[in-house]
This record gives structure tokens, C-alpha cells and sequence, in this order.
């Protein structure tokens, strides 16, 4: 029988750098891509506990939005903890109503810290579009799950069509979440 691939994701913590006043770029998944993550009431619940962290300047939370496996994050870290932790006080918040529905996190995340404060728009605008771009909604439909911060104006909120969706180009043409971090790392 062929062996699988072993999973170094233990990595991902491998330069980890925690800054209050950062901006991150954060996915979280749930255990084995389990795609439960927009059913039932966890897109609600997601967003009223990522409020209530923003609330508790853990996090200023720009933007996110719930995918069906996982969840994209885009905030600046707050003074009061260190980025892990903030992670896991909102892994921990949302654990009881996800468990509910044999629904759980992944135990890792990733993250990358954003380096030029002029390429927020362009994380802002990769999440806005990963539903498109994933293809779990026609074109002049509204992600339901994607939640925004009444303050965070992002450029290309003011490009999209009358009805607030993208133009079609965009989720076609549309950069990785690799691509951006690249762009980021290496300018």
C-alpha cells in the first residue's frame, strides 16, 4: 500500500513573530477540511465572537470571511496578547458550538504578518473573493459570510458593481493567497 504524505504542519509556528500593532493574514481550518464550517449558525457565531474579540482590542479586525472548511482573517493584533493566543482564545470560544456538530479546528493555523501597509487592500480584496474564485456562488450573487469592518474601507470595495459584487475579471484573474504573500516578502 503506498504511504501517505506525512504533514510537517508543526512548521508553521517556525518563525512565528508575534507584534502588537502588526497587520495578519490569518487561515484557520477545521480538522480533516471537514466543509460543515457554513452550515447550521457557526458563520454567526464566528462573526459575533470575532466582534467580541475586536471589542476587547485583542484584535482590530479589518475583514473575514467563513468558507465552508475554513476561515480567512485579516487584523491588526492588539496590545493585550500575543497572536497565538489570540488565536486560541477564539478557537476556544468557538469550540463548544462547533464540537456541537463534530465540527473542529484544526489544531495549527497559518499566518503571515503583513509588511507593507499598502498591501492590506490587496489581502482584503483575495478574501472578499475566495468564494468567487472557489466557485460556491454565481457572479451576481453576495457572499452571506463575509464580514467587514464598518471602519476598514478597502480601495477595492468602491470598484465593485452597483449590487456589491465583483466584476467577473477579478475571480478569473484573481492573485493566490501565495502570490500576495510573495508580492508582500519579496517587493
Amino acid at each position: 500500500m503506498p504511504q501517505l504524505p506525512i504533514r510537517k504542519t508543526h512548521h508553521l509556528a517556525y518563525g512565528r513573530v508575534s507584534i502588537p500593532g502588526a497587520t495578519y493574514f490569518i487561515t484557520l481550518v477545521t480538522q480533516n477540511r471537514k466543509t460543515d464550517l457554513t452550515a447550521n449558525d457557526h458563520p454567526e457565531h464566528i462573526a459575533d465572537t470575532l466582534r467580541a474579540l475586536h471589542r476587547d482590542k485583542i484584535i482590530n479586525l479589518r475583514c473575514a470571511t467563513t468558507m465552508p472548511d475554513h476561515l480567512h482573517l485579516l487584523f491588526v493584533l492588539g496590545e493585550v496578547c500575543y497572536l497565538s493566543l489570540a488565536i486560541s482564545k477564539f478557537k476556544n470560544a468557538t469550540r463548544k458550538a462547533l464540537a456541537a456538530h463534530s465540527l473542529y479546528w484544526h489544531r495549527n493555523y497559518y499566518d503571515h504578518r503583513i509588511r507593507q501597509e499598502a498591501n492590506t487592500n490587496d489581502f482584503a480584496r483575495y478574501i472578499f473573493l475566495n468564494p468567487y474564485r472557489k466557485s460556491l456562488l454565481t457572479a451576481d450573487q453576495l457572499w452571506p459570510h463575509w464580514l467587514c469592518n464598518r471602519t476598514y474601507k478597502p480601495d477595492f470595495q468602491q470598484q465593485l458593481t452597483p449590487n456589491g459584487t465583483p466584476p467577473a475579471a477579478w475571480y478569473k484573474n484573481a492573485p493566490t493567497a501565495q502570490d500576495l504573500i510573495d508580492q508582500d516578502t519579496h517587493p
